[in-house]
């Protein structure tokens, strides 16, 4: 009989043995689960000998019956199979088949084994090109697959790459022509490009006749190289197919053998690949976009204009970053529009000279409204996308070029396929934006100089203005009078803002217009520019209130010029409102409302000053009257113990306590040392009690105030206690007398009982007793002594003021002789 190789079932054991319980057929599963030994002598399969005696015994038994039924059969790890057998009926005697289900433990030990060599393999020194084919080799051996193909995404070049292979054909020659058919794939050729859209795990099991393999590779040479069916699975990460691994195999039916293995180990793959091509090309690519930005300087450097500058900026991106196409955009204010003045890439021939671009329209609109970046990764799916001419663009990253809120400008790059740009690009196209609006600005600098030196004339001429003088009162209307005829504006208003009523008055006014409403009309919070200006805290400007623009309502009678109002607000505090009037259209300019915005700042801080300084001293007011009537003497000193404030209580203390109404600091104090031990330890509160020299006894509280400006500060309470504390000693005394006349009452009580049977027992014991003996001279003196003790008692109980007297050892006693005693 010859071998029977084992067949690719590898989730079913199967055996053929005859009734003398030799075994003719075992498949691989059959041999690995339980351990079988092939005798290439005998032809024949064998049980290990630890399980050869009780298997040969369970195969004969059943052999003898010639039923069908279970069967249990035991492997050489110790593991029991349940088997199905069945009798199948032959030209001489009967062949039994035995078949049972292979136990998760034995594909978890091969997947395991698998999985530790893959950890092995990414965890060595090896280049990335030998991992790869390495893995190639693992995956081809585990699959016992025809071919594998190992696929790297590289979506700014729009293609799969290969980068590994392994197969079983033995001709070196097909295997290379067969790579150089399929070295390179484009993102939107073959089956391999269904996976950018649906990310999942492709299973085809007619190769050869599906219309969408890659033309070069044709039905009968992928039949004549065994090569039937495909599972295609993506590598995916963040979203993105990094990776493609495709697995070829000579029969359909393979696909459902390897689906589950096949989508495990592609997940499996995820983080060992992701660190090869993504934390790897990021780092790299990170370390060319910091190369690329390192260039600008000297490009720029030989650059005579703003325009050449992103020309040159535009073609190194697309050079040296190669990037698909890049726009860079300046933005005009008077037209709001964005004018393109430089392009590199596909399309650079494609836009014409003087194309410009509403901020209304497109990803770059949106950028350059919200002067925020904008990344779309699929145009196809965003309405907001526009393109002037046709465009397989995929993506889009659009960056404002802005500097301190202003728009100057905007970058836009696109790229072939969706899903291309990632955070590295959004950082490396917003710090480029930064760049460029740092040159622009720097570029206006020499334009500039003049109208920031008349700028800067102007505030120094305004903040002498507004600081000559004190007084919130006068400030607008000096304010105002100083605009109206420094900038030569046909009218200038104040309106101050009430927001508990709603309203706002108008206090000031300079200029040639004849208003109809005077000083100390009101407006409306809610209409108009000045109500817009109360809503949303920004300057408003109508250039052209002829056109009656969304919004506008005239204050006065004017029927056409520019109206321009701003905000006076410090934080988030609004004063009020400015508003400035000319006869012509177009009059404020975006230099003209920069300086009337400085200047309504600097007015809005000197407001904000003027009303702090207001309640400075309002508040200085109240504390000095506070101070002044304060009967307590109150001392407040820095830190290093001069005294700053001292109220009169304060000066009264002192003179009586130290003999004078001044002190030059806490050392003139007498109990200067016991407030240093509390400050010492970090006291904020505290108090004691000092006796003077006269007697006097005072209550002394300190405080350490929080630090305003040059450091915290003690403040020091004097209160003389002297008549509070004699009152209290005095009561304290009164208490004890009468606690000592109530005690010595109830004494006296308890003792006059004992006291008169003593006596009464003397006066008999004396009646029976010779007067002349020794015991009735003890019981004379006993009864003397207690006729002494009945005199005492009856002094408790009628005592009414008690004296006291010295005792030995420092203290005082009673003294009951001296004490008075009511008749």
């Amino acid at each position: 009989m010859e071998e029977v190789q084992p067949t690719e079932n590898r989730e079913t054991g199967i055996l053929l043995f005859d009734p003398s319980a030799r075994i003719l057929h075992a498949n691989q599963a059959a041999a690995e689960s339980l351990g079988l030994v092939w005798d290439s002598a005998a032809r024949l399969w064998n049980f290990a000998p630890s399980t050869a005696e009780i298997n040969q015994k369970t195969l004969a038994g059943f052999a003898q019956n010639e039923r069908n039924g279970p069967l249990n059969l035991l492997s050489s790890a110790g593991e029991s199979y349940q088997a199905r057998c069945t009798a199948l009926p032959s030209g001489g005697e009967n062949l039994f088949l035995a078949e049972w289900p292979v136990s998760s433990a034995q594909q978890q030990k091969e997947i395991s084994e698998l999985l530790e060599k893959i950890l092995d393999l990414f965890a060595s020194e090896a280049s990335k090109d030998d991992k790869y084919s390495e893995l190639a080799k693992l995956l081809l051996d585990f699959f016992r697959a025809r071919a594998v193909l190992f696929f790297l995404t590289e979506h700014a070049r729009g293609r799969f790459r290969l980068a590994a292979s392994a197969s079983v054909l033995e001709d070196k020659n097909v295997r290379e022509r067969i790579r150089e058919k399929i070295q390179s794939v484009g993102l939107g050729e073959g089956l391999i490009s269904r996976l950018l859209e649906t990310r999942s795990p492709l299973f085809v099991a007619d190769l050869p006749g599906a219309p969408e393999k890659k033309a070069e590779l044709d039905g009968e040479m992928l039949r004549r190289l065994g090569m039937a069916s495909l599972v295609s699975l993506p590598v995916v990460f963040q979203g993105k197919v990094l990776a493609v691994v495709d697995l070829l195999f000579d029969r359909p039916d393979r696909l459902r053998e390897v689906e589950k293995d096949a989508k495990f180990l592609a997940k499996f793959l995820v983080p060992f690949i992701a660190d090869l091509e993504v934390e790897q090309a990021r780092e790299n690519r990170f370390r060319k976009q910091l190369d690329f930005l390192k260039r600008l300087p000297e490009i720029w450097k030989f650059s005579d204009s703003y325009e050449d500058v992103f020309r040159k900026t535009a073609q190194l991106a697309v050079d040296f970053l190669n990037y698909w196409d890049i726009g860079v955009f300046r933005f005009i204010p008077e037209r709001s529009v964005l004018k393109l003045i430089a392009v590199a890439g596909r399309w650079a021939d494609k836009f014409p000279p003087d194309y410009e671009q509403s901020v209304d329209k497109g990803v770059i609109g949106l950028a350059a409204r919200k002067l925020e970046t904008q990344y779309i990764r699929d145009v196809t799916k965003e309405p907001l996308y526009y393109q002037p001419f046709h465009s397989h663009a995929g993506a889009e990253l659009a960056v404002p070029i802005a500097l301190n809120g202003r728009l100057l400008g905007g970058i836009n790059l696109e790229a072939p396929h969706p899903d291309a740009f990632d955070r590295l690009d959004v950082e490396h196209l917003s710090v480029l934006g930064n760049l460029l609006a740092l040159y622009l600005d720097y570029s206006f600098h020499l334009k500039q100089q003049e109208f920031r030196l008349n700028t800067a004339n102007f505030l120094a001429d305004l903040s002498y203005v507004l600081h000559k003088y004190g007084g919130e009162k006068d400030l607008p209307a000096r304010f105002i009078r100083f605009l109206q005829k420094e900038l030569g504006v046909y009218y200038v208003s104040y309106y101050r803002y009430h927001p508990d009523r709603g309203q706002l008055e108008k206090v000031a006014q300079a200029g040639g217009k004849f208003s109809p409403r005077p000083i100390g009309s009101f407006w409306p919070a809610d209409k108009g520019a000045l109500g817009k200006v109360v809503q949303e805290r920004k300057y408003v400007y109508f250039p052209d209130i002829s056109v009656q623009p969304e919004g506008y309502v005239p204050i006065g009678d004017v029927e056409r010029g520019a109206e321009l109002s701003l905000p006076v607000q410090f934080g988030d505090e609004l004063f009020g409102i400015v508003n400035v009037e000319s006869e012509e259209p177009y009059a404020f300019q975006p230099d003209l409302i920069s300086i009337l915005q400085s200047g309504v700042d600097h007015f809005a801080a000197a407001m904000r000053n003027a009303s702090l300084l207001e309640e400075i001293r309002e508040q200085k007011q109240k504390l000095d009257t506070v101070l002044l009537h304060m009967v307590d003497g109150i001392l407040l000193m820095s830190e290093e113990g001069a005294v700053s404030v001292l109220n009169p209580a304060g000066k009264r203390a002192l003179q009586k306590l130290i003999g004078r109404g001044q002190v030059g600091g806490l050392e003139d104090l007498p109990f200067h040392h016991r407030v240093r031990e509390r400050l010492a330890r970090k006291e904020e509160n505290f108090g004691f009690e000092y006796e003077d020299a006269r007697g006097n006894v005072w209550f002394v509280h300190g405080a350490v105030l929080p630090a305003q400006g040059d450091g915290s500060q003690l403040m020091l309470l004097l209160r003389d206690i002297t008549h509070e504390k004699k009152e209290e000693e005095a009561k304290v005394r009164n208490e004890r007398t009468r606690m000592a006349v109530e005690m010595a009452g109830s004494i006296a009580h308890e003792l006059n009982q004992p006291l008169t049977g003593i006596l009464g027992y003397c006066s008999l014991l004396l009646e029976d007793l010779d007067p002349e003996s020794e015991i009735a001279e003890d019981v004379r003196l006993i009864e003397e002594q207690a006729a002494r003790i009945a005199q005492l008692v009856r002094k408790f109980q009628n005592v009414v003021k008690i004296r006291t007297k010295a005792y030995p050892g420092g203290s005082r006693i009673v003294d009951w002789e001296d004490s008075e005693v009511k008749e």
